[in-house]
C-alpha cells in the first residue's frame, strides 16, 4: 500500500484557520472529510494519527508561522524524493 499525498492546496481549497488555533485539528479533520468524502474508510490509514501533530505545530508557532513551516517542510520532502529517485 502506497503513501498518499494530497496537492498542496490552491487558492480555493485553503485551509481556513481562524482566529482560534485550537480549533485547528476540526479543520484539518473536516478538510480530510471535504477531500475524501464523509466516510473514513476512504481516508489514508494514517490520517487518524497524523493530525495531532499539525495541530500541535499550528498551536505552538500560530497558524502564519506554520504555514511557512508546513512549505517548507513540503519541500524538503521533495528534495528528499527526489535524491531518493536519482
Amino acid at each position: 500500500m502506497g503513501c498518499r499525498v494530497l496537492p498542496p492546496p490552491g487558492p480555493a481549497q485553503a485551509v481556513r484557520v481562524g482566529r482560534d488555533p485550537q480549533n485547528f485539528s476540526f479543520h484539518l479533520a473536516e478538510e480530510l472529510g471535504n477531500h475524501y468524502g464523509s466516510s473514513t474508510d476512504s481516508r489514508p490509514t494514517s490520517a487518524e494519527h497524523v493530525i495531532p501533530y499539525p495541530a500541535i505545530v499550528v498551536n505552538e508557532l500560530g497558524a502564519d508561522r506554520a504555514a511557512h513551516w508546513f512549505v517548507a517542510a513540503r519541500r524538503v520532502h521533495l528534495h528528499v524524493v527526489a535524491a531518493d529517485q536519482a
